[in-house]
C-alpha cells in the first residue's frame, strides 16, 4: 500500500457492517364519486390536501349537506377549495422542519437569475416513495451550465445533521446531532466532476481509473479548489460545498442511514462500493438518484468538502462553515473501495488537503451573484 493510501486508509471510519388507511382515502371516495371525478383526481385530492380533505368531506357528507340544490352548490364549493389546496400544496412543497426543504427542492428558480449561458431542461427520474418503498417516476428540472455539467437546485431548509446514537456504525465524531439551519439556496452538481470536465477545465485528468464519465479521482484538496476557482467567471462564483450542504443533499429529506432507507440490502442500487464495484469507480449516474436528483452521494468515489475537520456545535447552527484553520479537510460519501458504514449519509472522513488517493474526488457548487436562488 503506498504511503498516500495507508495515510488515508487510517483515517477512515472502521468498516463495520451495520445491521439492519387508507381511512382518508375511504372517506373520499363517495365525495369523488358524487362529483364524477376519476380515481386518479380522487387521489389526487387526498395525496395533495390531506387535512382539508378531511373536514371537507365529513361536512359534504352529512345529511343536511346532500339535501337538494344546496348540496348541489356545496359540493361544488368544496371540490374548487381542494383544488385551490392542492395547487397550492404542490407549489410550496412541504413545510419547513426536521429534514426536509422549506420548498420543493426540484421547483425551478427564475431563469433571469441564473448564470450566464445556463440552461434548464426538465427530466423525469425514478425516486423511491418513503410510503411504499416502490420506486415511481419524478420530474425535476436540471440546470445545465455551459460546460454541460448538470446541476441541481437545492432549496433552503432544516435538517438534523450527524447521526443518531445507537445508529450502526455511528462514530463519535459525527455527534452530538443538532440541528441545521440552510438559509440561502445553491446549486449543487448532480454528479461528481468527470474526468473529461475536469480534463476540459485543467488540460488533462489525473486518474488512475481512466474513462471520460468516471468520476476525476486522484485530485486534492488543492486541486479541487483550483478547478472551481477556474470554472468561476463573472456572474458565478464556483466552489466545493460545505460539510453542512453535502449532507443536506445527500440527504435529501431522509433521516436514515442512507439516503435510501436503513436496509444495506438496498444500497447496490445507489452505490458503487466493495461489494460490486470491482475495485475501480465507475461512470456518473448509472446507479439510482437520491430524492433530489443526486446521484452517487454513497459510494464511486469521496467527496472533498470546503471544510477543515472539527467537533460539531452542540446547539442549533445556521450556516456551517466548519473551524477556522485545522490539520485535514472532510471527505464524504465513501467510495468504490468502501465497506457500507463509511458510505453513511452522516459518516465523516478526513484528508491532508495535499493527499491525492484514487478514490478521493469532489461535486462542486455553484452560487450565482446578486439574489441567491429561492
Amino acid at each position: 500500500m503506498s504511503t498516500a493510501k495507508w495515510t488515508h486508509a487510517c483515517l477512515r471510519p472502521p468498516n463495520r457492517m451495520p445491521r439492519g388507511r387508507d381511512g382518508a382515502a375511504k372517506a373520499a371516495r363517495p365525495f369523488g364519486l358524487r362529483l364524477g371525478l376519476s380515481s386518479a383526481a380522487q387521489s389526487r385530492l387526498i395525496v395533495l390536501a390531506p387535512e382539508t380533505a378531511s373536514s371537507l368531506l365529513c361536512a359534504s357528507m352529512r345529511p343536511e349537506a346532500q339535501r337538494g340544490s344546496r348540496g348541489i352548490l356545496l359540493g361544488t364549493l368544496i371540490l374548487a377549495l381542494l383544488l385551490s389546496a392542492s395547487s397550492v400544496y404542490c407549489a410550496q412543497g412541504p413545510a419547513p422542519g426536521k429534514g426536509e426543504p422549506s420548498q420543493s427542492a426540484q421547483a425551478p428558480g427564475d431563469t433571469k437569475e441564473l448564470p450566464k449561458g445556463w440552461r434548464t431542461e426538465t427530466r423525469t427520474i425514478p425516486v423511491k416513495a418513503l410510503a411504499t418503498g416502490q420506486l415511481e417516476p419524478q420530474t425535476i428540472t436540471c440546470y445545465v451550465n455551459e460546460l454541460g455539467m448538470d446541476f441541481v437546485l437545492i432549496r433552503p431548509g432544516e435538517f438534523m445533521m450527524g447521526s443518531a446514537r445507537g445508529e450502526p456504525g455511528r462514530e463519535p465524531g459525527e455527534g452530538p446531532q443538532h440541528q441545521v439551519r440552510i438559509t440561502k439556496g445553491f446549486f449543487i452538481g448532480a454528479h461528481e466532476v468527470t474526468q473529461e470536465e475536469y480534463a476540459r477545465v485543467m488540460g488533462k485528468s489525473p486518474s488512475k481509473h481512466p474513462g471520460a464519465q468516471n468520476p476525476v479521482e486522484r485530485v486534492s484538496w488543492t486541486d479541487a479548489v483550483e478547478f472551481c476557482a477556474r470554472l468561476s467567471k463573472e456572474g458565478c462564483t464556483y466552489r466545493l460545498p460545505t460539510e453542512a450542504e453535502w449532507e443536506y443533499a445527500c440527504r435529501a429529506g431522509s433521516t436514515t442511514a442512507y439516503c435510501c432507507g436503513d436496509d444495506v440490502g438496498e444500497l447496490e442500487k445507489y452505490a458503487w462500493y466493495e461489494s460490486d464495484s470491482g475495485e475501480q469507480t465507475h461512470e456518473v449516474g448509472l446507479k439510482q438518484p437520491n430524492a433530489w436528483g443526486l446521484y452517487d452521494v454513497h459510494g464511486n468515489v469521496w467527496e472533498w468538502c470546503q471544510d477543515w475537520y472539527g467537533d460539531y456545535e452542540r446547539g442549533p447552527v445556521e450556516n456551517p462553515v466548519g473551524p477556522a484553520s485545522g490539520t485535514y479537510r472532510v471527505v464524504r460519501g465513501g467510495s468504490w473501495f468502501d465497506y457500507p458504514v463509511p458510505l453513511r449519509s452522516a459518516s465523516r472522513g478526513r484528508d491532508s488537503p495535499s493527499n491525492h488517493p484514487d478514490d478521493h474526488g469532489f461535486r462542486v457548487v455553484c452560487v450565482p451573484e446578486g439574489p441567491h436562488p429561492p
